[in-house]
């Protein structure tokens, strides 16, 4: 992996080709069965390994929750499957996995052991980036940019979703890491799969097998999970109970599972409220959810970055703020 000739990438050194009699597929290349089993196998491989350690940890400490780190802890698949080990009752993959976990967690430990003092509850990432009203008009009305003001901007997006628009949505601070959590998001109806295509279309420009995931209201998990532990940074998956395949069918994926981001009114209210405004006009307290940027960018940061990725998109409506612009 690291010591050795680096032709093809800097992840990984000639030996890896040569030892499979496979040349790196280019970009554009088609996609064969032979790379689909790789891949599987490298999935497989990983989740064996996981398993493996946090089922002898789980014995050896006898401790039922489980904390996530480093890299691999963005891999959703991985985490479900984790969080099926007998003994473990609770799960955190930690939104924002790199290889800083490990020095992060000896440092929690040790201020564990030296005061008694435990972390609090990690409940947002809006910790970036923020404009104001005041600033974001001054940006609409410098672009020349026709826009409105409605009393109810929760209400009034719920309605356009109802309707079948799809909408950006920037409001308050950016996230950190890599997923869009209810303040840089592009949103859409779950209850068709046509929206998904859509979106996947118009806006992502990505694979389409890649799955879109729901942002739901936190009381409903019940109702359409089975099997879960809170989930507020959607980075690990559920099976999905008939009712929501029934009712959402565009963020389920195709085993049956689902990415799901659990939003909490007293975190996030305004999202949350967008929710239910959604949920009082369609019975379903659910919206997909997918990053606000199209594939190769960055997810936007500033009211420019929103109105640029809007205006080169499909987006139908963008809220940025209280404000409101239709194309």
């Amino acid at each position: 992996m690291h010591y050795g000739n680096h032709s093809w990438s800097d992840r990984f050194t000639d030996d890896l080709p040569e030892l499979f009699g496979r040349r790196p597929r280019g970009h554009k290349e088609t996609i064969e069965e032979w790379h689909f089993d790789f891949a599987y196998a490298a999935q497989e491989a990983l989740e064996i390994a996981a398993m493996r350690l946090v089922t002898w940890g789980a014995a050896t400490t006898q401790h039922t929750n489980l904390c996530i780190s480093g890299g691999v802890g963005l891999n959703v698949k991985m985490n479900t499957q984790l969080f099926d080990v007998d003994g473990i009752r609770r799960i955190f993959p930690h939104p924002l996995c790199s290889d800083s976990g490990a020095a992060a967690g000896a440092a929690l430990a040790a201020c564990w052991q030296l005061t008694g003092r435990r972390p609090e509850k990690l409940k947002s990432l809006d910790l970036g980036y923020e404009e104001s009203d005041e600033q974001i008009e001054t940006t609409l009305r410098r672009c020349g940019i026709q826009y409105e003001r409605p009393a109810d901007i929760a209400a009034t997006v719920a309605e356009e979703l109802a309707n079948g628009r799809v909408c950006g949505w920037f409001q308050g601070r950016m996230e950190a890491g890599p997923r869009a959590l209810g303040h840089r998001s592009i949103l859409a109806d779950p209850r068709n799969i046509e929206s998904r295509d859509r979106v996947n279309a118009v806006i992502k420009y990505r694979e389409p097998w890649r799955p879109f995931c729901p942002s739901m209201a936190a009381e409903a998990a019940d109702r359409y999970l089975d099997g879960w532990d809170d989930a507020p940074f959607m980075i690990i998956a559920f099976r999905a109970t008939d009712r929501l395949k029934n009712d959402a069918p565009a963020i389920v994926h195709v085993d049956g599972t689902v990415r799901v981001q659990l939003v909490h009114a007293d975190v996030d209210p305004l999202y949350h409220r967008l929710i239910k405004a959604f949920e009082q006009r369609t019975g379903v307290p659910v919206l997909l959810n997918t990053s606000f940027n199209v594939k190769g960018e960055p997810i936007v940061c500033t009211s420019i970055d929103a109105i640029r990725t809007f205006h080169g998109t499909g987006m139908d409506v963008l809220a940025l703020g209280s404000f409101l612009v239709r194309k």
